[in-house]
């Protein structure tokens, strides 16, 4: 009988997560990636298929980065700033980063339906070339605190990075908004090196946050976004027929969206 409720308790949670695929990216181990808002622009109807995909490195405002202030953070930055590589520490390298991450999951994603997107350049496409352009901004990069991270754990310290996304099909010089929508990931809520026992003290734990503290990483936080965004690019382009159906195994080649080049 137990083996049963196992069983049956294991089925509904895979048909959840099915269900939640095209709206989030994770789990509580490993952090999760959501989709705060989704905006259709229900009057862009006849746009041709694109040729290519091209995503725009993100913007982003010194104020919306938040350097790890914890004594670990601190004392990774002073470790830095001796070896001479203060610059591997610094909101800019961060940002860089993030938004390789952010392409890398994108991409990843998008490799799963032979769609190969490519960076923007920032030059013009063809006079006659139709383009899906993803752009946006990160509107939050947080690394979080590591020492209540490592030590204390359950979503305490986690890194945080939230983005808007705007996808616009290019064509012959004029950008028709398609899609927008919002992402939000935090990483992981393990539990830390201290771990509550009874009577409300602490004991030391197996140390299960420090093992996996490489989820909680504004650089996972970000490849997890991309993933997203790419599962939301996915669902616009099947429902334009850009893409096979979802029963076919596989788009082959020559039906493939390429990337610029």
């Amino acid at each position: 009988m137990k083996a049963k409720l196992i069983v049956a308790f294991a089925v509904t949670a895979l048909q959840l997560q099915m269900a939640q695929a095209q709206t989030s990216v994770g789990n509580f181990i490993t952090g999760g990636a959501k989709v705060d808002a989704i905006e259709h622009n229900a009057a862009a109807q006849a746009v041709p298929k694109p040729e290519h995909v091209l995503i725009r490195d993100f913007a982003v405002r010194p104020d919306d980065i938040t350097l790890d202030q914890s004594i670990a953070g601190r004392l990774r930055r002073k470790r830095l700033a001796l070896r001479g590589s203060d610059e591997d520490s610094s909101p800019e390298v961060l940002v860089q980063r993030v938004q390789a991450s952010f392409f890398k999951g994108f991409s990843g994603e998008l490799a799963n339906v032979h769609v190969a997107p490519a960076k923007a350049d920032g030059t013009a496409p063809g006079s006659n070339a139709s383009n899906l352009v993803v752009d946006g901004a990160f509107t939050a990069i947080d690394e979080g605190n590591k020492s209540k991270r490592v030590m204390i754990g359950f979503g305490s310290g986690s890194s945080h990075v939230k983005t808007r996304v705007t996808v616009s099909s290019i064509t012959a010089g004029r950008s028709t908004v398609l899609l927008s929508f919002e992402l939000d990931s935090q990483g992981s809520k393990t539990p830390g090196a201290l771990v509550p026992i009874g009577g409300g003290s602490l004991a030391v734990g197996t140390g299960v946050g420090v093992a996996t503290d490489g989820g909680s990483t504004v650089e996972a936080d970000a490849s997890r976004m991309g993933k997203l965004a790419a599962k939301q690019i996915e669902t616009l382009m099947r429902e334009r027929n850009w893409l096979a159906s979802p029963a076919v195994d596989a788009v082959s080649p020559a039906q493939s969206i390429g990337a610029a080049g």
